[in-house]
C-alpha cells in the first residue's frame, strides 16, 4: 500500500481516534483491512489495539 493511504489511518490514530469501533455489521478497520489485504494498514492497527 502506498504511504499516502496509510497517511489518514495513521494522522486518525495519532489523534486519538478509537479503532475498536465497529460498524453496522460490527466490524472494525482492523476487520476490514486484514480482509482487504492491507498489510501495513493492518499492522498500524494491530500496534494500536497492544496500547
Amino acid at each position: 500500500m502506498a504511504a499516502r493511504a496509510t497517511s489518514p489511518p495513521r494522522a486518525l490514530v495519532v489523534a486519538g481516534a478509537d479503532g475498536a469501533i465497529a460498524d453496522r455489521q460490527g466490524r472494525t478497520p482492523l476487520d476490514h483491512a486484514r480482509q482487504r489485504g492491507y498489510g501495513e494498514m493492518t499492522a498500524l492497527l494491530e500496534q494500536t489495539q497492544k496500547r
